[in-house]
């Protein structure tokens, strides 16, 4: 039976050209309590696990974390209770950033940070400050898994292979890892981290097993916010979409569960009145970016749309709830799923150099018209 070990250490890392590069890895491993079910039903069949796992689900859920800890597991000499013992000479080699059998493949554009935010494993996706680095995971870091194959493995044991995030795989990339999925090396673990496993290539889906991790249960999620020191948790877990590791994350760099902009802004379209671009633009973050905007008005609408085909509750943002029923009267079905299809082209070009008060300008515009009749 698996049991969550209290104890949680803090983790700095970076990976860079798809290899681990902790400086100091944490020295425990740890399902979070919501993975514990989910962790036991993936490893009770550890003998026979097969080659190639895609972990799924929500973004926020702990999904990196998850493959990390199961990497421990099988790769621990001397495990119990599916857990690692940190005593042997590959828990040690994990603690020390130097086990030869496994390796992260990621972009180069993107650092994984596990920060000190309570004291718990926290990933989070932030793009390195030189821009030439590549987006995307490259053939040669696949291509370079061949050499590595070559080698033989820690007394016989696993080699494991964590890929994150799996939507980095370009089309060049995803065909040279379908072909070492077509005939996989001995005793060789691909843990295949998605987001979105519709945006991974079918071809290597269908060599994959699927293990989709759920999102946690309100009342388990929330009370591990609590423990964390998040007030108001559940507003900040169900503007996360009930994600508890973005909504952690949420709390620590966002003053309030509801940005003030759009609490102004809902509320001046509620009463039928033009809002004034640059006042709303004013009270926004310094830091708020053209994704983080985008991310707002997508979860807006789709609160929106639950109002409107006749739930009783908002999902994302309860505080806009009455707002939002009174915006539902001003306009129609068709315009609100128009809106949100906008909203996602414009979320494909969110990492483009992009004037953030000209596209604050015009997507504010664009989304008061469908409550204003077009008057401003």
């Amino acid at each position: 039976m698996i049991r969550h070990n209290q104890k949680r250490y803090s983790v700095n890392s970076c990976i860079r050209y798809g290899e681990i590069n902790f400086k100091k890895i944490m020295k425990m491993f740890n399902f979070l309590p919501w993975q514990i079910a989910e962790a036991e039903n993936f490893l009770s069949n550890k003998n026979r696990l097969g080659h190639a796992w895609i972990i799924h689900g929500s973004h926020g859920i702990g999904k990196l974390n998850f493959a990390f800890t199961v990497a421990a597991c099988l790769l621990c000499e001397n495990s119990k209770n599916n857990f690692p013992c940190m005593a042997c000479s590959s828990c040690n080699w994990l603690s020390d950033d130097n086990h030869p059998d496994l390796k992260l493949i990621s972009p180069e554009s993107i650092k994984i940070n596990h920060t000190k935010i309570s004291k718990i494993v926290n990933s989070t996706i932030e793009p390195k400050k030189n821009k030439t680095l590549s987006r995307e995971i490259r053939i040669n870091q696949i291509r370079e898994l061949e050499l590595w194959f070559n080698t033989t493995t820690y007394r016989e044991g696993w080699r494991i292979i964590i890929l994150f995030p799996s939507e980095s795989l370009n089309e060049i990339s995803g065909n040279a890892l379908l072909k070492i999925l077509e005939e996989p090396p001995k005793n060789t673990l691909f843990l295949i981290i998605a987001a979105a496993i519709d945006k991974l290539l079918p071809t290597v889906v269908s060599r994959c097993q699927k293990f989709k991790l759920s999102i946690p249960d309100q009342e388990v999620a929330s009370k591990w916010l609590n423990k964390q020191g998040v007030e108001k948790s559940k507003e900040w877990l169900a503007a996360a979409g009930g994600a508890p590791i973005a909504a952690l994350q949420s709390s620590t760099e966002n003053k309030n569960t509801c940005p003030l902009w759009i609490i102004s802004l809902l509320n001046i379209l509620a009463r039928d009145v033009q809002p004034k671009i640059d006042d709303l633009f004013k009270i926004c973050d310094k830091n708020l970016s053209v994704h983080q905007m985008i991310d707002t008005l997508q979860k807006v609408c789709i609160d929106i749309v639950l109002i409107f085909v006749g739930n009783e509750n908002v999902r994302y943002f309860p505080i806009l709830q009455k707002p939002i029923e009174q915006v539902v009267y001003n306009t129609d079905f068709s315009s609100i799923i128009n809106m949100s299809h906008w909203l996602l082209t414009q979320k494909k070009i969110a990492t483009y150099p992009i004037n953030m008060k000209f596209f604050f300008y015009v997507t504010i515009k664009k989304f008061g018209n469908i409550f204003l009749n077009n008057k401003y």
